[in-house]
């Protein structure tokens, strides 16, 4: 009997896993590890992308394994879940795409005032490391505007307007989001808009200027913030006062001149503005009677008259009692 011998060879069933390795915008990342473990938890295999963000595995023997991300560039999240895969057939390649978030920060802006309290409705644009503007910001109630999702980086705000009381301040102010701190807030402070009066005091006929007159300012309740007195140019300056509705009233001046007790209103519309009034006074020297002799010069004159003819008349009286 003739025994046939036969040898069969059977292909080792391997196969590889290739990993692509993307960021939120779908640009590859580069320089991502992997390490490979088979079901005993031994790893086989680790894996670094290159600059197409891909990496492919040595061949694996047929079996269930895991792929797991141990290290990534620092300006991505990495992922450190654990994923399966499975190797079934000659020549597979098992096909994988991993995304890796980036690290975003984000900056708070608080717009207060000198009082510290919070300002509404103020706008600011956010500009890149390139001065282009990529966001514009409204301040809430609270005085405060967010902008979120920003890549570390360099950045620049710039406040572009607010409520018409306070001055805009139009300095561009630089700030960084960095991955150690990637929250920032900045408290940013207006000055109110701010205008002055100025009065101009002069006399009536004249017009030469009045020293010595003093005026009160009132604010839009009536109520009395300052007290001004004209120099000797006839002129007084207010303080710097908010915008708004205001009144002056004149309350004294020198003896000679008739006061001006009427409030007046004016109003101060923008930032630095000085409203500016000329107020005349009339003298209260008494007018001239008739020819070249004034009422106080007449007075006199008939008072002499009045006493000489008394003086007459009490000495005809005495000597008609002599006799």
């Amino acid at each position: 009997n003739q025994v046939i011998h036969k040898t069969v060879t059977n292909d080792r069933i391997t196969g590889k896993i290739e990993i692509t390795k993307k960021d939120d915008e779908k640009q590859p990342i580069a320089n991502v590890v992997f390490e490979i473990k088979n079901e005993k938890g031994e790893v086989v295999d680790t894996l670094t992308t290159n600059e197409k963000g891909m990496a492919t595995s040595k061949a694996l023997d047929k079996g269930k394994y895991t792929y797991k991300e141990i290290s990534a560039p620092a300006e991505y999240i990495m992922d450190s879940t654990e994923y399966e895969f499975e190797v079934k057939n000659v020549g597979q390649l098992v096909k994988k795409t991993v995304t890796n978030d980036r690290y975003r920060g984000s900056l708070a802006i608080v717009k207060v005032d000198e009082e510290n309290n919070p300002i509404k409705d103020v706008k600011f644009q956010i500009l890149n490391s390139e001065h282009k503007k990529i966001a514009t910001l409204t301040t809430d109630k609270d005085g405060k505007a967010e902008i979120k999702d920003l890549l570390p980086g360099k950045y620049y705000y710039k406040e572009v307007s607010a409520p018409d009381k306070y001055v805009i301040d139009t300095n561009e102010y630089e700030f960084d989001i960095t991955l150690e701190k990637l929250q920032l807030t900045k408290t940013v402070v207006n000055k109110l808009a701010t205008g002055s009066l100025k009065i101009i005091k002069i006399d009536k006929e004249t017009k030469q200027p009045i020293e010595g007159v003093t005026f009160q300012i009132l604010n839009e309740n009536k109520q009395v913030i300052e007290t001004l007195v004209t120099d000797a140019n006839g002129i007084t300056t207010s303080k710097q006062m908010p915008l708004g509705k205001y009144y002056y009233k004149e309350i004294s001046a020198p003896d000679k001149y008739i006061i001006d007790s009427k409030e007046y209103d004016f109003k101060l519309d923008k930032n630095a503005e000085i409203v500016e009034k000329t107020v005349t006074n009339k003298s209260v020297e008494l007018p001239v009677t008739g020819g070249f002799i004034s009422t106080n010069t007449l007075i006199v004159i008939i008072v002499a008259i009045v006493s000489v003819a008394g003086f007459v008349i009490v000495k005809i009286t005495m000597n008609r009692k002599n006799s």
